[in-house]
């Protein structure tokens, strides 16, 4: 297909979704307040954008949804933008999870199942029809947006979320998992994991390291969103029973005998503040003292007092050269126009690197993309 005609493809893409009904500008976007020498940009408008599946040579970026759909980004001029958006699977529940396979292929975690799409050889990467791979996942709305990932052992992960808020849990519920891809069925690596909308694997010790979110409904300052790190298949991180460093029980459960040898997070992060999608740094436009650490998403509170709110902000979470975490600080902040939560334009949700070491930012309150850069 030539030029001109992948042109014309993408005038008619556009035209045929509506535009997003993005509630950031650019001005804002730009404004955002960030660690000298780094800048924001409005990437790109996409309803309901969460995950973001960039494949390898960054002209294509395929984005998911807590809705039906999952969009695909092109870049048809090679000018590092994306000019068209095309909707590329409709019929999903919570296409959440998506990711780029070992093969090449395009991996979709709903809600319920797990589905395989096949992509043309010639650009645009057109995804073929689905191939189920898996369906017996929880089916339930709550909590029912799945982060997924293929790991380092070439193996597909996705977090399993508790369908409740605070409730006693069985089977795959308040789980990470990954999938044998002889069977498609999932194996149980992580278990009292309430709600798990990120996760990646230190680049250097192969480690898996995920956030998880406390519980609602408990009072404006407990209990604390985390981060967290498996060190063993099998480790138990609290939930229902207990949550923070401390261990403190839910009192739901405060008379239960929670299960030996819980885990307790690497580091808290303030109530309510949305820790959702994570990436570790391993691109190369960023300055060196950046790789290998990791970038938090927050995407804000709603479950406490809106002139106290929390989030609203990326971190980056500090490792030592041999892997180990140092610390949390504040990296991307002004999603908020004032001093209540309710002033907020934007709302960070998910993650990407595209190749050229530049950081996506996946935000479905805002119905766009965000690019975080560096000037060397």
């Amino acid at each position: 297909m030539t030029l001109a005609r992948l042109a014309a493809a993408a005038a008619a893409a556009l035209a045929i979704v509506p535009a997003a009904a993005s509630a950031a500008t650019p001005e804002q976007v730009a404004s955002l307040r960030l660690p000298d020498g780094f800048k924001a940009e409005l990437f790109a408008e996409v309803p309901g954008a969460r995950e973001m599946a960039v494949m390898d040579d960054g002209r294509t970026i395929f984005v998911s949804t807590r809705g039906e759909t999952v969009w695909r980004l092109d870049d048809v001029d090679g000018d590092g933008r994306p000019d068209a958006r095309t909707a590329v699977i409709t019929d999903g529940k919570m296409p959440h999870g998506i990711d780029i396979g070992p093969d090449g292929r395009l991996y979709v975690v709903e809600t319920h199942r797990v589905r395989r799409f096949a992509l043309s050889e010639t650009w645009p990467r057109e995804p073929g029809p689905g191939e189920m791979l898996h369906e017996g996942l929880i089916d339930r709305r709550h909590h029912g947006w799945r982060a997924a990932e293929f790991g380092p052992d070439g193996l597909l992960y996705a977090a399993v979320g508790a369908p409740c808020n605070i409730c006693a849990v069985e089977g795959l519920a308040a789980t990470l998992v990954r999938f044998d891809p002889r069977t498609w069925e999932p194996e149980t690596i992580a278990r009292g994991v309430r709600n798990s909308v990120g996760f990646d694997w230190h680049p250097e010790t192969g480690v898996l390291h995920f956030t998880d979110n406390g519980g609602d409904n408990m009072g404006d300052h407990i209990p604390p969103d985390e981060l967290n790190r498996l060190d063993a298949p099998g480790q138990h991180f609290g939930f229902p029973f207990v949550w923070g460093k401390a261990e403190k029980p839910y009192p739901q459960f405060a008379d239960a005998t929670p299960p030996e040898g819980t885990v307790t997070p690497l580091a808290e992060i303030e109530a309510h503040a949305g820790a959702l999608g994570m990436v570790f740094y391993t691109g190369a436009m960023f300055p060196e003292e950046y790789r290998n650490d990791a970038f938090i998403a927050l995407q804000g509170s709603w479950n406490r007092d809106p002139m106290d709110p929390s989030g609203y902000q990326l971190l980056r979470a500090r490792f030592s050269a041999d892997g180990g975490f140092e610390r949390l600080e504040i990296f991307a902040d002004g999603f908020l126009a004032g001093q209540s939560s309710r002033t907020a334009w934007g709302k960070p949700a998910q993650l990407a690197l595209l190749p050229d070491g530049s950081l996506l930012i996946g935000d479905d309150y805002a119905g766009a993309i965000y690019r975080i850069f560096h000037e060397n």
